[in-house]
């Protein structure tokens, strides 16, 4: 599976993360934000069993399909991830 976030919304607009089986830190280096409600180490994004999950690091939180997350969530294709002013939705195509 191919997957990749498309920056909706924030300084990256219009741009995508690709993701892999490597662990993505999502934070405000990675999103170009210089909103400090963003942690520097905000959440991450890891795959797990062929599936991703985003885990949230932060104190003022993530939210998953307008679902704050407090420990980890499933993503599927679509999901909409919300960090601080930035919108993400996960893109997924077969190879």
């Amino acid at each position: 599976i191919r997957a990749t976030l498309i920056v909706v919304q924030g300084p990256r607009q219009g741009q995508s993360i690709s993701l892999s089986s490597e662990l993505l830190s999502l934070g405000r280096r990675e999103l170009q934000s210089n909103t400090t409600t963003i942690s520097r180490r905000h959440a991450k994004v890891i795959m797990r069993g062929g599936s991703y999950w985003i885990e949230d690091m932060s104190k003022t939180g993530t939210w998953v399909d307008n679902t704050r997350v407090y420990c980890e969530a499933p993503l599927v294709k679509g999901s909409v991830i919300v960090i601080g002013d930035n919108v993400l939705r996960l893109e997924q195509s077969p190879n």
